[in-house]
């Protein structure tokens, strides 16, 4: 099954990078371009636009380049691979990305890694893209061909590669299990928790029975226990979710738009002068703000608070419409009171404590699921046993006879 793992990186020498690791230095280009080339692990190399230079070559002169105009040497991406496909298709996969990426343009060079060790069951590829600035014929300084200095680049790069992914993989003759997305799965509407990245070094430490040292910083995040612990956590709350889903009295964090007579028309009256707010739609919404929701032609004071009105429609006798002078704060008078922020539903920590809360509780609602099953199964058992219908047919005999005789 394709996944999708899209991971961005820069160097630049900009006096106003704050990022420690994002500082470029003298020689970092070409000794990572040694590394992802290095023969143990690279199956393929493919390079574009270097002309006759080297790869050192080509390096420092990115590297120079960039330290005169103060920018980015190169940018470097880290792109998984599907696992399903062949090395000559993967090969096309990559270059045909790398291509719209640079626009034909920029220069390039990325590697395959899918020949050794864990690379075999996650194969993803290294590319390196040289940046270059051309002139427009407009006033202006020369504009740059990858733009990834600009707002949600890095976003509409991965949703390209997402998108030529699924072309490929359609063309080839792969089904829509193996497509990918660049959303989240809140976005997707699937609901589960996303695992945490474990990353091939601390599989090994785990697998030398070499467990790492927790941080003291991060004790509130992970109680001391490594992600592969998490991960095991998260798989099993999502199977345990997964089976809790036909419990008829799961209603938690759930709303009542599938039974109208729940949802609205038996709410009681709200008073006309309470407490007002925004109205209108804010995304996600808990279950009360779902089942109190505004419905086409309620009445004023079947409305809940939060759609009644705005807070400047209130009036605020109680509270005194006097301010102290030079007080910018906004009085409970003033029609310009600030909106309230939306109502949203709180998502999922992946706290290690809170996820072994929802892991119990979980089991717990499974457990009464399974005792309910259980309990009507039993009952359904009895009431069809031979026993039971041999004295339901003994009734209706005797009722027969009576209402036999009472018409005689």
């Amino acid at each position: 099954m394709a996944l999708f793992s899209f991971r961005h990186s820069v160097k630049t020498f900009s006096p106003k990078c704050e990022t420690k690791g994002r500082v470029a230095k003298a020689g970092q280009t070409a000794a990572h371009l040694r590394y992802i080339t290095r023969p143990s692990a690279a199956r393929k190399v493919l390079r574009a636009r270097f002309g006759r230079d080297t790869d050192q070559q080509h390096a420092s002169s990115a590297e120079q380049n960039a330290l005169k105009r103060k920018g980015r040497a190169c940018e470097r991406f880290i792109i998984a691979l599907p696992v399903e496909t062949t090395p000559e298709q993967r090969a096309e996969l990559a270059s045909a990305f790398a291509e719209v990426l640079t626009q034909g343009r920029a220069s390039y060079i990325l590697a395959i890694h899918d020949k050794a060790g864990n690379d075999v069951k996650n194969p993803h590829f290294h590319l390196v893209a040289f940046d270059i600035h051309e002139k427009t014929g407009t006033r202006g300084r020369p504009r740059s061909v990858l733009g990834m200095a600009r707002k949600n680049a890095v976003e509409r790069w991965a949703k390209c590669w997402a998108s030529i992914h699924n072309q490929k993989m359609h063309e080839w003759g792969f089904g829509p299990e193996c497509a990918i997305s660049p959303l989240s799965f809140k976005k997707q509407g699937i609901d589960r928790i996303p695992q945490i990245h474990e990353g091939p070094t601390g599989r090994s430490i785990i697998k030398r029975k070499k467990y790492p040292t927790g941080k003291p910083e991060w004790e509130r995040i992970d109680a001391g226990r490594t992600r592969a612990e998490a991960n095991r956590l998260i798989r099993e709350i999502n199977t345990l979710r997964e089976e809790s889903k036909d419990d008829p009295h799961n209603r938690l964090g759930s709303s009542d738009r599938g039974n109208p007579a729940e949802s609205g028309s038996r709410c009681p009256p709200f008073r006309k002068d309470s407490w007002g707010a925004v109205p209108g739609s804010y995304g996600d919404r808990g279950p009360v703000e779902n089942a109190c929701q505004n419905q086409h032609g309620a009445a004023a004071d079947q409305q809940p608070p939060w759609n009644a009105g705005t807070r400047s429609e209130i009036k605020y006798s109680s509270l005194g419409s006097s301010t102290k002078q030079g007080d910018k704060r906004p009085s409970h008078t003033s029609s310009n009171w600030p909106d309230r922020p939306p109502v949203r539903r709180p998502h999922i920590r992946r706290l290690f404590l809170e996820l072994i809360f929802l892991r119990d509780t979980l089991r717990v609602r499974l457990a009464n699921l399974s005792s309910h099953r259980t309990a009507s199964l039993q009952h359904q058992t009895k009431q069809h046993s031979p026993q039971n219908l041999t004295q339901e047919k003994a009734k209706t005999r005797v009722r027969k006879k009576a209402r036999h005789i009472e018409t005689r």
